[in-house]
């Protein structure tokens, strides 16, 4: 019964995304210069909006990574950030995860602010950084000095602008939903893009 649901659920979320899809005109992102897993040049652009103090968003980095390697470089999975309001240390998490991008170690910190959700003091950021192997000395000049601090204050503009107001929220070849997506969802509606546009 458990199983039933879950593709009965999964079919329903597909039908409302293509029904979406119909009714909404595709949106052109600007994700030059960010975190991505994938293909640089992938036909199937799938952009997420996240905050790294949102619970719901700290269910999909398995459900991504998952993705990401059923798919390889026949998608383009992208991280931008919209920290809420109402999360103390969610700028803070994202600026430290940008100074960890300088690095290529992205997604490496990604994963583990991800993993201390409930602990993103400063000096817990500090150290994952450690714990990541990244130049300790050049992420505490960048994370200290607030390099990225605009950058982030950028998406999280762009994000309004774009209507967004929970999190996460996915932008896939422009089309916009939002929620917790399965795993079986992605996929299905990647299949779909992809016999779109077949590579």
């Amino acid at each position: 019964m458990k199983n039933f649901s879950l593709k009965f659920y999964s079919i329903l979320f597909f039908l409302f995304f293509l029904a979406g899809c119909n009714n909404t005109g595709e949106l052109s992102l600007d994700n030059k210069n960010e975190p991505f897993l994938g293909g640089e040049n992938a036909s199937v652009v799938i952009t997420e909006f996240s905050d790294f103090e949102c619970p719901a968003c700290s269910q999909m980095p398995p459900i991504l990574h998952s993705i990401a390697n059923e798919f390889g470089n026949k998608i383009k999975i992208v991280y931008r950030n919209f920290p809420l309001p109402m999360h103390s240390h969610s700028r803070e998490a994202a600026e430290a995860a940008r100074c960890a991008y300088d690095q290529n170690k992205f997604w490496e910190m990604h994963d583990e602010i991800f993993a201390n959700q409930n602990s993103l003091s400063k000096d817990k950021l500090k150290e994952l950084a450690v714990k990541i192997g990244l130049d300790t000395t050049a992420f505490q000049k960048c994370f200290d000095g607030r390099q990225h601090a605009a950058k982030i204050e950028a998406d999280f503009k762009e994000a309004v602008k774009l209507g967004i107001t929970s999190t996460p929220t996915f932008f896939v070849n422009g089309q916009k939903f939002s929620g917790v997506t399965t795993y079986e969802v992605f996929k299905n509606i990647i299949e779909g893009e992809l016999a779109k546009n077949p590579q």
